[in-house]
């Protein structure tokens, strides 16, 4: 993310190359081609060299354009190559570095390593890997889960065991356990509905029923009524805890081993209570066969085409003064107003680019009223390297900015840089890399979180930004590739969620575009969580002190740097803030 050039000097400068442009035939003499047209022959010029490579187009020899013999200036018409020599490059000495994979399940296609790692502080190489069978140990692994029981009987219990599923962390297998009760909290009882039985009557048409070994007559419209306490004690509950509200018939009376019958339903409500079980324990997880990779790296980089051989290359180049090249002095005019149109209309593009990003650079001048204006009150820290800068904290008018623009997420300030903006949370990562927070289009653009997770959602958040060479938007990160600025200004704060968080810089590295690690977010096991960290600071450009702890979070700052390289800026996120 390449930024506008800071003041009118290139602007100058151009306008200034367009007029020597012109003057300059005039000064040397346009006519002195003229003298040397009856000159009319060839001059060769042979050079012997080496070289990693035999095609014409690898080769990093620059002839001369023109050359001047006794007066007569001569002008580069071709270049022929010829190969001299052609010998085996000369064997080097490497180191070797093996990698065992942890082990796995499923299939290798998705478990094969890495192309090139970092480790040691250097890059490493896959020379060679090799697929091996191997055995994983029976083994334990914690367990533990919240089961939620609504509506009991007010005097029952929760099973004092539950069959859980769980995933095997080395295997990725789900498997059934029994894990053991550990607490239960009970909720209040309540009356709920639902409580209902049925009861037989035999010998319907005698009109009585045999209830507990007491002879009860029965009533046709409202059978059983006022015996409600010993159909209770019959089924065997308590009247504390159920009550029967209605007693009706069930069905027409039907014959059953020479019998008349009749059934009866109770209904009515019963005590419930809810409740949260807490079982964990230990799941012994058998041995299970598994595979690993091992992998062989070297540090010498692989060979490309051409690469295993050192040839002794002749080049000869022919220069010609022909009627046609000095005729006039026509080619060199013509170069030079090419070159002057050239130089003009660079001057324009480059003078609306400063226009533009003077325009970008004042709307979030005028934004900062919103956030106070911290130019002079943060600096850096007055004692030694890994102490925080004391710094002033404004109160962020986050109600003004979501109203200017809805995505608002949070405010990122980075003490003694211009980097002191609004971070907005887009639906997608294209929108705001040329339009500003205001919603204009400017190359500035905005900064922006990494659209497909939400901000401090997981371990590694995202920001990316412009690198601006007005060090507007994060064109201040350049700053940290000098070690000694790096390691005296580590401190970065992020106002998110109603408060400040205070993140202190632990890497600082470059990467091509078509890197993504220092991206991840997510992370299938504490082990992968502290690889990441560390691999990040074995790509550091220089050390810092107090790597991460625990699990705290990442906030990942990232730019362009150059025309093929990224900047990456990481930081870990203090417990709390000073």
């Amino acid at each position: 993310m390449r930024g506008l050039i800071k003041g009118r000097k290139p602007f100058l400068g151009l306008m200034l190359l367009a007029v020597l442009a012109f003057l300059l035939p005039v000064f040397k003499g346009g006519g002195a081609g003229r003298e040397a047209v009856a000159d009319l022959k060839d001059l060769f010029v042979e050079t012997i060299y080496r070289s990693d490579s035999d095609a014409p187009k690898g080769q990093k020899l620059e002839p001369e354009d023109t050359v001047t013999v006794d007066g007569t200036a001569y002008y580069l018409e071709e270049v022929q190559y010829e190969v001299l020599e052609k010998n085996p490059l000369p064997s080097k000495s490497q180191h070797m570095r093996i990698e065992t994979s942890a082990p796995f399940t499923g299939e290798p296609e998705k478990n094969l390593p890495q192309e090139k790692i970092r480790a040691e502080g250097k890059d490493w190489y896959l020379k060679s890997y090799e697929i091996l069978d191997t055995v994983i140990d029976a083994r334990e692994q914690p367990v533990a889960d919240v089961i939620r029981y609504t509506s009991l009987p007010a005097k029952s219990q929760v099973p004092e065991a539950a069959d859980l599923k769980i995933r095997d962390r080395l295997t990725g297998d789900e498997v059934m356990v029994q894990v053991p009760l550990q607490s239960v909290s009970w909720g209040e009882e309540r009356w709920e509905q639902g409580f209902e039985f049925s009861v037989t009557i035999k010998d319907y048409g005698v009109g009585k029923f045999d209830l507990n070994g007491m002879e009860v007559v029965i009533d046709e419209e409202n059978p059983l009524k006022g015996y409600e306490k010993e159909l209770l004690d019959m089924i065997g509950v308590s009247k504390e805890s159920y009550r029967i509200k209605k007693i009706s018939w069930e069905g027409e009376p039907y014959w059953e081993n020479g019998r008349l019958c009749r059934g009866l339903k109770a209904e009515g409500d019963w005590k419930v209570r809810d409740c949260e079980a807490v079982y964990s324990g230990v799941a012994n997880l058998p041995e299970a066969e598994a595979k690993i990779i091992q992998a062989v790296y070297t540090d010498l980089e692989p060979a490309g085409a051409g690469q295993d051989y050192i040839y002794t290359m002749k080049a000869t180049a022919r220069y010609s003064n022909t009627l046609e090249r000095k005729k006039s002095g026509i080619r060199p005019y013509l170069v030079t107003v090419v070159c002057a149109l050239l130089a003009i209309s660079s001057a324009f593009l480059l003078f609306g680019r400063y226009i533009d990003g003077r325009k970008g650079e004042r709307e979030y001048e005028q934004l900062r009223q919103y956030a106070g204006h911290m130019k002079g009150t943060a600096g850096m820290s007055a004692g030694g390297p890994g102490e925080a800068a004391k710094v002033t904290f404004p109160m962020i008018e986050e109600e003004v900015l979501k109203a200017i623009n809805p995505e608002y997420a949070a405010w990122l300030l980075i003490p003694d840089t211009e980097i002191h903006y609004p971070v907005v949370w887009p639906e997608d990562n294209q929108t705001y890399l040329k339009r500003t927070f205001g919603g204009e289009k400017r190359a500035c653009g905005a900064l922006f979180f990494e659209a497909s997770r939400s901000p401090f959602g997981g371990f590694n958040t995202v920001i990316y930004g412009h690198n601006m060479r007005s060090e507007a938007m994060f064109g201040g990160l350049k700053k940290y590739l000098e070690p000694d600025y790096g390691k005296t200004h580590r401190d970065f704060y992020i106002f998110f969620g109603g408060s400040w968080r205070h993140y202190q810089i632990f890497a600082v590295y470059r990467i091509r575009p078509q890197d993504i690690s220092p991206y991840e977010g997510a992370f299938a096991s504490r082990e992968a969580l502290e690889e990441f960290v560390q691999s990040c600071r074995d790509r550091s450009l220089y050390a810092l002190e107090a790597a991460p702890e625990g699990t705290g979070e990442i906030l990942t700052l990232s730019t362009c740097h150059g025309s093929g390289e990224r900047l990456i800026v990481q930081g870990w996120r203090k417990a709390e803030m000073e």
